[in-house]
């Protein structure tokens, strides 16, 4: 619990019970970055009703709940230091809205935090006021969309790898092969120890307790993201260890900006890495996490068993994998072709016997 980052969420660390909630997650063992979604969630619901008690606000109905969705749809999307969420020291980017990923996400934190108060009986009303759907039942507040989801096709891939190769320093190239090979989430990424790498096998393991889901896992390194890690830590992270004592077996990537020599990167970093190439290439749609389902939609093509492809994504159920396994139109039409063989044999068959007849 101590390392629970009241920073970010100054008026649930002022509100006992959604502090008392946030605590708990802690004391589950939830994964840093999800008490910390769960933090800056429930202060954005306090932030929308600063003149509402809180008992109110606890009490809530479905009324004040669609009041909320309705501010998150409208509002305009934030972006600080992240160290407070005062209106006033807000700066808004005009036009940029909370994207539908970021308003599910904000009502499952608010659900999840009714859920936990009605069961611990701090709100008298044992109906939780944030609607769930049910599948082909009822729709939830926010819909889920049904766009085909992205990723990179084979020339977008390669324009990224050649934009990487010849624009960053190793340490980046390393990140972004790395988020590739390991279908990792930006978090592990960061997470990762040198101690946790395996020299012998060219393979990194993945510690149960930095994973979104507390599944371990392994990383199984191709060549060139190899080749570039070993090069970023034979030099220049060598080089951070000696003059800042950063730790030689601790986090594999380090700060070299004059602002936290050594000191090991955060998410926010490899978001931006991602965001340079997306502003480089005019390539909206490319955040980290693309480079997991492609990796994972790679794995499916190549013939692996979803079951395997499931463990390597670190899933505790395949139905989770699925979602991010992507059908690239081409391969679609390919798949169709093969089964449009038969009918085309079947015709051809025909039309020699009518042929024939005749």
């Amino acid at each position: 619990m101590s390392n629970t980052n009241w920073s970010c969420c100054p008026l649930v660390a002022q509100n006992p019970t959604m502090r008392a909630f946030i605590e708990q997650q802690a004391r589950e063992r939830k994964s840093p970055s999800t008490i910390e979604n769960y933090s800056r969630d429930l202060n954005d619901f306090l932030s929308a009703f600063p003149d509402m008690p809180f008992p109110d606000l606890l009490e809530a109905d479905e009324t004040l709940i669609a009041h909320y969705v309705d501010w998150l749809w409208t509002r305009d999307a934030q972006r600080g230091s992240g160290k407070s969420v005062d209106r006033g020291n807000i700066i808004y980017l005009t036009g940029s809205k909370l994207a539908p990923a970021t308003i599910r996400r904000r009502i499952s934190a608010l659900r999840s935090f009714y859920r936990w108060a009605i069961r611990l009986r701090h709100r008298r009303d044992p109906i939780n006021p944030v609607r769930e759907g049910m599948r082909g039942q009822e729709r939830g507040l926010v819909s889920v969309p049904t766009s085909v989801p992205w990723i990179p096709d084979e020339r977008q891939w390669k324009a990224i790898l050649k934009y990487v190769l010849t624009r960053f320093s190793i340490r980046d190239q390393a990140i972004v092969l790395l988020a590739h090979d390991g279908a990792l989430r930006r978090e592990e990424i960061v997470l990762l120890r040198v101690d946790d790498i395996d020299r012998r096998t060219q393979t990194i393991a993945i510690r149960a307790e930095i994973t979104k889901n507390h599944m371990p896992g392994i990383i199984v390194l191709s060549h060139p993201t190899w080749t570039r890690l070993n090069e970023y830590l034979q030099e220049d992270r060598a080089a951070l260890v000696k003059y800042y004592k950063a730790e030689e077996n601790g986090r594999i990537f380090l700060s070299d900006s004059h602002r936290n020599p050594g000191q090991p990167l955060s998410k926010w970093t490899v978001k931006d890495i991602f965001d340079r190439i997306s502003n480089a290439l005019h390539i909206p749609q490319l955040t980290p996490h693309k480079m997991r389902h492609l990796m994972l939609t790679e794995l499916k093509r190549s013939g692996m068993e979803l079951l395997d492809v499931s463990r390597y994504a670190r899933h505790r159920r395949m139905s989770s994998t699925e979602i991010y396994l992507h059908t690239d139109l081409s391969d679609l039409a390919r798949q169709v072709n093969k089964a449009h063989h038969h009918l085309t044999t079947l015709v051809e068959q025909v039309e020699v016997e009518v042929h024939d007849e005749c």
